[in-house]
């Protein structure tokens, strides 16, 4: 959990670990009641999970990406 909730505190991103919250409290008890971090049920019920790419889109999508970038 501290390492989870470390990570969370720089990228401020949703925790799937459980006791992060709590260990935020000393890491940084600003982002405690963050909801990009930790969610409420109410928000968690609003959101939505995408489908995964296939394997075939997944390389696709990679190989476009870094045609895109140069590579």
């Amino acid at each position: 959990p501290v390492n989870a909730a470390t990570v969370a505190a720089y990228v401020n991103y949703i925790s799937p670990v459980q006791g992060a919250r709590e260990a935020m409290e000393k890491i940084d008890p600003s982002l405690v009641d963050n909801p990009l971090i930790f969610p409420s049920d109410e928000d968690l019920a609003r959101a939505h999970v995408f489908r995964t790419p296939s394997a075939d889109e997944e390389t696709d999508f990679s190989g476009r990406f870094q045609q895109a970038i140069g590579n």
